[in-house]
């Protein structure tokens, strides 16, 4: 049996992040989920452009329509408030959450940060409420297999708000 398409929202410094983002979601798809329609540099400008209110409502509809909230955690993610409130929301609308630490990662002019960055996490929820779990980023290959298996691991027994594979467009 297949498993079911899951909706994937990500959460990351879109100006710094965007070139690893792709990196990240290509290693999803066509195969795996399917993340909410993707966000290209246009339609962030647009969005941006109208205020963070926009911005926030933007990422509230989002995560209220996928099954789990993936954090890109890069070396400034830490800092952006509307990370902080997609990963505050997602605690509150109980999806599933996690990591992926971009150290060592290449964005498209070749630099990379190095170094563990200081996590988004620590700044919304206190140890004692939750705990969330992060992952380095390996190689293509080896983050492609891995992202696979802590989407399913996270989202196992939980029931898909996305497509089903027989009735997905």
């Amino acid at each position: 049996m297949t498993p079911p398409i899951r909706r994937v929202h990500f959460s990351l410094h879109f100006e710094r992040d965007f070139d690893r983002f792709t990196q990240v979601a290509s290693c999803l798809y066509p195969t795996h989920s399917v993340a909410l329609p993707f966000l290209d540099r246009d339609t962030w400008d647009r969005l941006s452009s109208r205020g963070s209110a926009v911005l926030q409502r933007w990422g509230h509809l989002r995560i209220l329509a996928s099954d789990l909230v993936i954090v890109l955690i890069g070396a400034q993610t830490y800092a952006r408030p509307l990370v902080r409130q997609e990963i505050a929301t997602a605690v509150e609308k109980r999806r599933p959450i996690f990591g992926i630490e971009l150290a060592g990662m290449k964005n498209s002019d070749g630099s990379v940060d190095s170094g563990k960055s200081q996590s988004p996490f620590d700044f919304v929820m206190s140890s004692e409420q939750r705990t969330f779990k992060s992952f380095p980023w390996l190689d293509s290959l080896q983050s492609k297999i891995t992202i696979r298996t802590w989407i399913d691991e996270f989202t196992i027994g939980r029931p898909t708000l996305g497509v089903n594979r027989g009735n997905a467009r």
